[in-house]
Order: structure tokens, then C-alpha cells, then sequence
């Protein structure tokens, strides 16, 4: 009895113990089952978002083998289409093969007529030009020969004029002082006139250079005799100039400038006093 009092405080604290342990474990236990249901509820929840991720990844399967089919059907129009395309465009490269054999045949035939009409042209042209040259040749040597004439009979009439010029001026001459002045004024117009005459004449006519001594020299004359015969012919014309004056326009001039190239009376002066004012004619542009 003794000895059951004894361990019964061991007993006590071995159930004590025991239970303790019991509770302990159960506590674990309890945890270890929440921590599973835990995980069990992470799986599930991964299973979820994995199942809803194979949903839509078999949703889209299904909707890139529509699109898939589609395309495919759509190549399958293109084809067909383009097959109906390249055989028109082979009907048309055909038809545009024949229509540039014909054009290249028309233009050939068309470049040819050209060629022709050139020479054509050409040869016609050229047997124009000939005559044409021919012609303008027989023209010049006319106007030659008549200048010839011209010259001829200026030179003559120079000679006339020489010798009445002379006899007047002889110291037994008779002439009075106007007459004089008046031979001397005729004598300058004819001059004047055989100048113009030189002047629009090309200086190669026979009998050019002849005439044109003969002129300087009878001017001389008449200048020992105290008449002066004004040289204006081909010089400038300066306004303020003592004339009468007729303007003509001329566009192989520069512009604004003007040159007296006729003379229907020359200035005469007598011992450098004017005796008569020059009547000219003024070309300009």
C-alpha cells in the first residue's frame, strides 16, 4: 500500500506527461493538417489556373485552325484568281506583241515616207538653192555691170564739171561773183550726189577708187578757191547741227544711235562763212 502511495506521484506525472506528449502531437498534428490543406488549396488553386490556361490555349488552337482554314481558303481564291490573271495577261502580252509588230511595221513604213520625203525635199531645196545662187550670181554681176555704167558716166560728168569749174575760175573769165556762187552751188550738188552715189555702192565696182580721186581732187580745187564742200557723209549727226534734216529708221544701227547717210545738198562755205546749210538725210535707231 505503502509502495502504491509511493508511485503514485510518478504515475501522475507520467500520465501527466503522456497527455502533455498527446496534446503536443495533436497540436503538430493539427498544424501538419492545416500546412497540408494549405497546399492542397495552392494545387488547387494551380490547377485551376492551369486548366483555364489549357482552355484558353485550346480556344486558341481552335480559332488559329480557323484562321489556318481561312487563309487557306483565301490562297486558294488568290490562286485561282491570279491563275485567271496571268492567263489574260498572257492573252494581253500576246495581243501587245502583235499590235507593236504592227506599230514597228507602220513606223518602219512611216520612217521610210519620211526618209523619201527628205530626200525629196532636199533634192528640190537644193536645185532651188542652185537656181537661187545662180540667179543672185546673174543679179550681182548685172548690178556690177550698171554700176560700172554709173561710174563711167559720173566720171565723165566730173570731167565736164572739172573744166567749167577751171574756165569759171580763169582770171579773164567774165563770170560775175554770183554766178560764180551759183556754178559753185551746182557744182556741190552734183558732187554730193556722185558721194551718196559711192557711199551705197561696193567699193570693188570698176572704176570705184577713180571716181572717188577725182572727187577729192576737184574738192581740193574748189577749197584753193576758198570753197569749202563740209564732209558729213557717214559721221554722226549732233542735234544743234545747222541742217534740215529728214530721219529715217534703220534697225542694223545701235540703239539711239544716228548716222547722216544721205545728203540732197551739202554745206558750202566760202572763206569759212556759210554760203548754203547742208539739206541731210538721218539714219537711226
Amino acid at each position: 500500500m505503502k509502495l502504491i502511495k509511493l508511485f503514485l506521484p510518478f504515475l501522475f506525472l507520467a500520465i501527466t506527461f503522456i497527455s502533455y506528449a498527446q496534446q503536443d502531437s495533436l497540436s503538430m498534428l493539427n498544424k501538419r493538417v492545416v500546412s497540408l490543406e494549405l497546399q492542397m488549396q495552392s494545387l488547387k488553386t494551380q490547377y485551376d489556373s492551369l486548366a483555364s490556361a489549357n482552355a484558353n490555349l485550346l480556344s486558341a488552337n481552335l480559332k488559329q485552325d480557323e484562321a489556318i482554314q481561312k487563309n487557306a481558303s483565301n490562297v486558294k481564291v488568290i490562286a485561282d484568281s491570279l491563275g485567271v490573271k496571268i492567263k489574260t495577261t498572257e492573252t494581253a502580252v500576246s495581243s501587245n506583241e502583235q499590235n507593236i509588230k504592227s506599230k514597228s511595221i507602220l513606223g518602219a513604213i512611216l520612217i521610210a515616207a519620211l526618209l523619201v520625203m527628205v530626200v525629196v525635199v532636199f533634192v528640190v531645196l537644193r536645185k532651188r538653192i542652185l537656181y537661187g545662187t545662180n540667179e543672185i550670181t546673174e543679179l550681182k554681176e548685172k548690178a556690177d555691170k550698171l554700176n560700172e555704167q554709173v561710174v563711167t558716166k559720173l566720171n565723165t560728168e566730173l570731167s565736164e564739171l572739172q573744166k567749167i569749174a577751171t574756165a569759171a575760175s580763169a582770171p579773164s573769165s567774165n563770170v560775175s561773183s554770183e554766178d560764180m556762187t551759183d556754178l559753185i552751188k551746182t557744182l556741190a550738188d552734183r558732187i554730193a550726189f556722185m558721194e551718196v552715189t559711192l557711199y551705197r555702192m561696193d567699193k570693188t565696182v570698176k572704176g570705184y577708187k577713180q571716181l572717188s580721186k577725182s572727187i577729192d581732187q576737184m574738192k581740193s580745187n574748189l577749197l584753193a578757191n576758198g570753197y569749202e564742200i563740209v564732209d558729213m557723209l557717214g559721221k554722226p549727226y549732233h542735234e544743234g547741227m545747222k541742217v534740215v534734216a529728214n530721219f529715217v529708221e534703220d534697225e542694223n544701227l545701235e540703239p539711239g544711235q544716228q548716222i547722216i547717210t544721205g545728203i540732197t545738198k551739202p554745206q558750202i562755205n566760202y572763206n569759212g562763212v556759210m554760203i548754203q546749210s547742208a539739206q541731210i538725210t538721218v539714219s537711226q535707231n
